[in-house]
C-alpha cells in the first residue's frame, strides 16, 4: 500500500513539473513575441509609406541624412539601419537615408515668363539667376524673358546659373538733342531735364575768354536724335585749382560729383542714380576702368538723393536739398 502511494505521488510531482515548465516556456515565447518586431524593408519607398510601415510596427523613424541618387527618386529611401528583417524591440529607432534625386536638374522653360516668376522657378529647381540683359521689343510683353542660356531642357548640375534676356518693352521715343554750348552748367542741366534727358559724364577744360561753368562741348552733338532719358556728356570751362575737397574716396565741387574707382584689374559696373520723390534718372550707367575718375553734375533745383551702385550693390548715398 505504501509503495502504491509513493508511486502515485511521484507521478503527480512529475506532472506538476511538466506543467510548470510548459507554462514557463509558453509565457516566455509570448513575451518575446509581444516585445520584438521584424524591421520592414524600406528601400525605395517614399517618406509617407515609411512612416505608415514603421508606425504599425511600433518603431520610430529617424532621418540619418540625405544624398543625391541617380536611381532613386527624391524623398525615397536609399538606405536603412537596422537592415530589413532584423528583430528589434518595439519603440526603437530605424534610421533612414533619403534621396535628393539626381545630382543634375533639367533647366525649366522660362521663355515668355515674367522675370519675377522666372526667378521663383529657378529657385524651385535649385538653380540661380545669372546675368540679366535687357532689350527693347515692340512685340514681346514687358519684363518677360525673351531668351535663356542654358536652353530649356538641358541637364545641368544643381546650383547652376541661368542667364536671361528680358524685354524692356517698346523702344523709347526719341527727341532732338538741344544745343547746350554757351549755356551755364545749371541752365544746361535744366534744359536737359525739360527734354527728359540726363546729364552724364561732366569733364572740364580751361579756355581763356570764356566764363567759368559755361558749356563748351557736348556728346551727342546738337541736332542728333536721342532716346528719352539718354545721358549727355558735357564739357565745361573751369579753371583748375585747389577747389576740391576729398572725403571717403569722393569729392564734391559746386554740385559736381567726382568718384574715383579703386585700383584693381577688372572693370566695374557703375551706376549713379539721381532720385527725387517724382523722378528717377540715371546720371551714369556704364563700366569703368580701375583708378579712373567719374565726374557727374548733381542738379540742385530739386530735393534729391544721389545713389551710387557698384556691380549692382549700393556703395554710397547722399541727400541734397534744393539750392
Amino acid at each position: 500500500m505504501t509503495g502504491r502511494f509513493a508511486k502515485t505521488g511521484s507521478l503527480v510531482l512529475a506532472f506538476l513539473a511538466v506543467t510548470a515548465l510548459s507554462a514557463y516556456l509558453t509565457l516566455t515565447y509570448i513575451g518575446k513575441g509581444q516585445g520584438t518586431v521584424s524591421v520592414p524593408d524600406l528601400k525605395g519607398k517614399d517618406v509617407v509609406t515609411v512612416l505608415e510601415l514603421l508606425g504599425r510596427a511600433g518603431l520610430n523613424t529617424r532621418i540619418r541624412g540625405v544624398r543625391f541618387s541617380a536611381d532613386i527618386a527624391a524623398n525615397h529611401v536609399i538606405d536603412q539601419l537596422p537592415r530589413a528583417g532584423t528583430q528589434i524591440k518595439r519603440g526603437r529607432d530605424v534610421g533612414i537615408v533619403l534621396s535628393k534625386g539626381p545630382a543634375t536638374v533639367a533647366v525649366p522653360n522660362l521663355i515668355d515668363v515674367p522675370l519675377q516668376q522666372a526667378r521663383v522657378s529657378l529657385e524651385a529647381n535649385d538653380l540661380c539667376r545669372g546675368r540679366v540683359s535687357h532689350i527693347h521689343d515692340v512685340q514681346a510683353l514687358p519684363h518677360a524673358v525673351l531668351a535663356q542660356f542654358p536652353p530649356p531642357g538641358r541637364t545641368v548640375p544643381h546650383g547652376s546659373c541661368v542667364d536671361l534676356l528680358v524685354c524692356e518693352g517698346p523702344p523709347p521715343r526719341a527727341v532732338m538733342m538741344p544745343d547746350l554750348t554757351g549755356l551755364r552748367l545749371r541752365e544746361a542741366v535744366m534744359l536737359l531735364d525739360s527734354r527728359r534727358l540726363a546729364a552724364g559724364r561732366i569733364s572740364s577744360v580751361f579756355r581763356k575768354g570764356i566764363a567759368d561753368n559755361t558749356v563748351v562741348d557736348q556728346v551727342p552733338p546738337a541736332g542728333y536724335r536721342v532716346a528719352l532719358n539718354a545721358s549727355v556728356n558735357i564739357r565745361v570751362n573751369r579753371r583748375h585749382g585747389p577747389t576740391e575737397t576729398a572725403a571717403s574716396g569722393h569729392r564734391w565741387v559746386d554740385r559736381i560729383f567726382v568718384f574715383r574707382l579703386p585700383a584693381g584689374f577688372l572693370k566695374r559696373h557703375i551706376r549713379v542714380e539721381w532720385k527725387t520723390p517724382a523722378l528717377s534718372v540715371d546720371l551714369y550707367d556704364g563700366y569703368m576702368q580701375p583708378g579712373n575718375d567719374l565726374w557727374l553734375l548733381v542738379p540742385s533745383y530739386r530735393d534729391a538723393t544721389v545713389l551710387l551702385y557698384q556691380d549692382d550693390e549700393l556703395l554710397l548715398t547722399r541727400y541734397y536739398p534744393a539750392g
